[in-house]
């Protein structure tokens, strides 16, 4: 698999605009990401376990987390939520075509189960999302379905009416609360997106086009 001669730095870029400014890693630190890096572990694993321990400590009331090594368990749970994927890629057992084939069918089930129209309407989007972005797949499957379901999740967004949109809204804002002091525009945005997405998947009942098929 090829080195990604970034990750180091993007990884260190997430967790600072997430944690605010006066804020620097630490040697442990970075001997946390070089580890993850070591074992394979897609940028966009490891982003999903920052952004969750972040979330935990706004529910204990804490406004900031000053080192990665507190993100450390979320990140690991992130890896076993997604190790089926970061499985396949690191033993090569099925190329990249072979699991977009997987993925597409999954989604094909998914559009036959949904009984609301904006739900099937999300999934058939997402679909052909992923078969026109065939050409484009790389090992890293996570990176492509990450920013697909991103695409997929502002469009549904954008579907929805006015009350709808800014009710959502309200919620992803309200689940940053105070926070917002300690981060940057770029991660408050983020930050909203990310929550707006999942209070859209607790809505609609969207369902994650990765994981193991038992899931």
């Amino acid at each position: 698999m090829e080195r990604d001669s970034n990750y180091i730095k993007d990884v260190e870029n997430y967790f600072l605009k997430l944690a605010g400014e006066g804020i620097m890693l630490s040697s442990m630190d970075y001997s946390i990401i070089l580890e993850w890096q070591n074992k394979h572990v897609p940028k966009e694993v490891v982003f999903k376990g920052i952004n969750q321990a972040f979330e935990k400590e706004k529910q204990k009331g804490s406004s900031s987390l000053r080192n990665l090594k507190r993100c450390q368990e979320y990140v690991e749970d992130s890896i076993k939520e997604y190790s089926p994927i970061i499985k396949n890629e690191l033993k090569r057992a099925i190329d990249a075509d072979q699991n977009l084939d997987h993925i597409v069918n999954r989604i094909s089930s998914y559009i036959e189960s949904s009984d609301q129209d904006k739900l099937k309407s999300y999934y058939t989007n997402l679909k052909e999302k992923f078969i026109s972005n065939r050409s484009d797949t790389t090992e890293n499957i996570v990176s492509l379905v990450s920013q697909i379901e991103k695409e997929c999740n502002q469009y549904l967004f954008e579907s929805l009416s006015e009350d709808e949109q800014s009710e959502i809204m309200t919620e992803a804002k309200s689940m940053i609360g105070n926070r917002t002091r300690h981060m940057t525009q770029a991660a408050i945005q983020e930050s909203t997106a990310s929550f707006r997405d999942e209070i859209m998947a607790g809505k609609f009942g969207i369902k994650s086009v990765l994981g193991d098929d038992n899931g």
